[in-house]
């Protein structure tokens, strides 16, 4: 299940009944114009969830490293 900013919790929520694995993908903050960072807190994440910090480019990424890559070219 892939939930985006609007519904994750709702999408965690039904993945964690059905005893998935919950990974949250958010780099946490966001660079600001001056170049700085600005952090801001992630919703909600339980215990055994994991957290990404990157942005949802890292999806296929993440595919690869649980092995979910489809084209092993």
């Amino acid at each position: 299940m892939i939930g985006l900013h609007a519904d994750r919790r709702w999408v965690a929520r039904r993945a964690r009944a059905a005893g998935l694995k919950v990974f949250l993908v958010d780099p946490v903050g966001f660079p600001r114009s001056d170049g700085s960072w600005f952090d801001y807190p992630l919703e909600a994440p339980q215990t055994g969830d994991v957290v990404v910090r990157q942005t949802a480019a890292a999806i296929s990424e993440l595919a690869r490293l649980l092995n979910l890559d489809t084209d092993n070219t």
